[in-house]
């Protein structure tokens, strides 16, 4: 994409179309578009990817039923596992607030207890009880808070935009 964005810029700018916008697609992630950075793009259509995920660092956002009237159901095609059960997730973070871990553990289990320094979040939040909202909708500006928030708390490594392992590690607690 990168050569083809530089010959359309050179062939649009020769033809007097200097202020013409290219915008790029094509099953484009976070690291594609890294790679574009130093290109004359100005727009990128981010579609496939963004839907289904390009790897560890990529928001993981699919639902899968594991439990139904309090018994536990699981996934078992292949590559497509699930563990059955309720379960709770909790970020563990440093004092300066950076985390350390996640940790998703079984529901009515112990967790283990954090190290000295150390305190856990739990990352549910409840939206719905009983097809009720639950709370109060935040308003936009406690939006962009807490997304500020989030992205102040990640580990460096989890900022990179290259492929590689976790900058979260994350533990099943059963």
């Amino acid at each position: 994409l990168g050569v083809m964005a530089r010959k359309a810029r050179d062939q649009l700018d020769s033809l007097g179309a200097r202020n013409t916008r290219i915008v790029v697609s094509g099953d484009l992630d976070e690291y594609a578009i890294a790679a574009l950075r130093a290109e004359p793009v100005d727009a990128y259509g981010v579609g496939t990817r963004l839907v289904t995920g390009s790897g560890a660092p990529t928001a993981g956002m699919v639902y899968k039923l594991v439990e139904v009237d309090g018994h536990p159901v699981a996934k078992r095609s292949s590559h497509k596992q699930s563990n059955g059960g309720a379960k709770r997730a909790y970020r563990r973070a440093r004092a300066s607030g950076t985390i350390t871990e996640e940790i998703v553990c079984a529901a009515g289990t112990s967790m283990p207890p954090p190290a000295d320094g150390e305190h856990d979040r739990e990352v549910q939040i409840p939206l719905l009880r009983k097809g009720k909202l639950a709370d109060e909708v935040p308003s936009l500006a406690d939006s962009r808070e807490l997304l500020r928030q989030a992205l102040i708390s990640l580990p460096w490594e989890g900022l990179k935009l290259s492929h590689g392992e976790p900058a979260i590690p994350t533990t099943l607690v059963r």
